[in-house]
């Protein structure tokens, strides 16, 4: 099936048509053994997609488009509102109207950033058994409503919402001038859709049937926080390593902390961990002791909720600073990433995108439903690179049930890690960077919402692709020729 796939297309079949090579994966993973990438045309499909919305790029629109953003910000972190305001920022810099509407959870306050966009921020109640599986009924306001009524497209992305059927059905199927929609995602719980060739919703991630990540642009500089109780614990530390760990598993909490101080057994500078959260740490400081000891350190000071305290460990050595970070702004989370050494703890892809554009060392804290991401980055590491690159086999110990500590550390201090990560960065951002494909996705849409006939075409010329009655050349070709004859 992965010769099938790769040898839709050739190079000069693609170059003759205009669209570049990063719209194509440059090689095929194995297709995994599943009922929902069983289904070959839906995989064709998918592999042509990127390829398919650059063809509409060249093509103008009729007027300037309005787009809603509609987002689900889940309550393990900020990585859904980073998604939504890259998206903002890429489709603002394609001049056009952006509007946006995030759930959050209520117990999460977030910031509108400076966009000169609409912007509502709609609280929710969360699931209290952690899965988010019986969210109550969420109000919209009118304004809300009437912004989605108003849109050209709708844009959901980059988790389904679980009452997004209740919300946005009664828009999507009224009139004729409905907006056209789209959804962009990833694996959900409950009675979320299957994001998979199958169900038609795309995925954020690193496999060929996934579409890729968003690689922020960083400001080489670092600002003061706005988090003063952080800040100040930062400046009474300036003398530390500094390690960021946005983690959520108790286990990889603990394992990050030991990662981080094999790396620096040999470095007689202080040591600081911003972690979030940082309690599994201090509960178990106790059965601790001894492993920080053997890594020579004299005293532990603690931040925590406003306050801080001092724990002697022995009469000499070096002092291990843990700060309780919570839930940043997306403004001081870049800024203290940029004052991190090196290692910085990661919980999906957000924070892995922001990680590797800031080129530090990420640290895995994957939940199971990112594990294909992971396999991914594992894939081409050891097309790359090799199999027995020090990247390659730091990818790998994560991929274990219980990795090992000093394997980790071992590897993190080797410089030959980081700059595997540093080399694979600009082949990711060639062929796995999301940017463009959202401003292509999205023009395209709104091309179908001003031609609906453009839609109904373009379907009945793939379906004859996808069932094998043409090639996918003469397919995306003859698309192209009747874009040109509508413009």
């Amino acid at each position: 099936m992965e010769e099938i796939l790769s040898s839709l297309l050739s190079a000069n079949e693609a170059k003759c048509l205009n669209i570049p090579s990063s719209c194509f994966p440059p090689y095929i993973e194995p297709i995994p053994q599943k009922e929902s990438f069983a289904h070959l045309p839906s995989l064709k499909r998918i592999y042509l997609e990127k390829a398919l919305c650059h063809l509409y790029k060249s093509f103008p629109l009729k007027y300037t488009p309005n787009v809603t953003l509609f987002t689900w910000v889940i309550g393990d972190g900020l990585g859904d509102f980073s998604a939504q305001i890259e998206t903002a920022k890429a489709l603002l810099s394609n001049g056009m109207n952006v509007s946006l509407i995030s759930l959050h959870p209520n117990q999460m306050p977030l910031t509108s950033p400076l966009l000169n966009s609409p912007h509502f921020l709609i609280p929710y109640q969360e699931d209290l058994n952690g899965t988010w599986d019986n969210i109550p009924p969420v109000k919209i306001p009118k304004k809300a409503l009437d912004l989605l009524r108003k849109a050209h497209v709708i844009l959901q992305i980059p988790t389904y919402f679980p009452h997004t059927k209740n919300i946005l059905d009664p828009i999507l199927q009224k009139g004729k001038h409905k907006p056209s929609y789209e959804l962009i995602g990833e694996g959900g719980w409950g009675d979320t859709p299957r994001f998979s060739p199958t169900s038609g919703s795309r995925a954020l991630g690193l496999r060929s049937w996934e579409k890729g990540l968003f690689f922020p642009k960083i400001s080489p500089l670092t600002t003061p926080l706005q988090d003063k109780f952080l800040q100040k614990a930062l400046q009474e530390a300036s003398s530390s390593k500094v390690c960021l760990g946005y983690i959520r598993n108790p286990d990889k909490c603990l394992l990050l902390a030991q990662t981080f101080l094999i790396r620096m057994q040999e470095d007689p500078s202080d040591i600081t961990l911003c972690l979030f959260p940082v309690e599994p740490l201090i509960a178990a400081l106790p059965s601790f002791t001894s492993f920080l000891q053997s890594k020579g350190i004299q005293k532990v000071k603690i931040y925590y909720e406003g306050h801080h305290s001092c724990i002697p460990l022995q009469r000499t050595g070096k002092i291990l600073t843990l700060i309780q970070t919570k839930k940043l702004l997306r403004e001081d989370y870049q800024s203290l990433l940029l004052q991190s050494d090196c290692l910085v703890g990661c919980r999906g892809d957000g924070s892995l995108s922001e990680t590797l554009s800031a080129n530090k060392l990420p640290f895995f804290d994957f939940p199971p439903h990112k594990k294909p991401l992971l396999e991914g980055l594992v894939s081409i590491a050891n097309h790359k690179l090799s199999s027995t690159h020090e990247t390659s086999l730091y990818l790998q110990e994560f991929l274990k049930k219980e990795p090992d500590p000093h394997t980790l550390g071992t590897l993190a201090k080797n410089p030959n890690t980081l700059s595997g990560f540093i080399e694979l960065y600009p082949f990711l951002q060639e062929y796995y960077s999301v940017e463009d494909f959202i401003k292509n996705l999205t023009h395209r849409a709104a091309y179908h919402h001003f031609h609906p006939e453009m839609a109904i075409l373009e379907k009945q010329i793939l379906d004859s692709f996808f069932f094998g009655n043409k090639s996918a050349f003469h397919a995306l070709q003859e698309i192209q020729n009747e874009l040109y004859q509508k413009s």
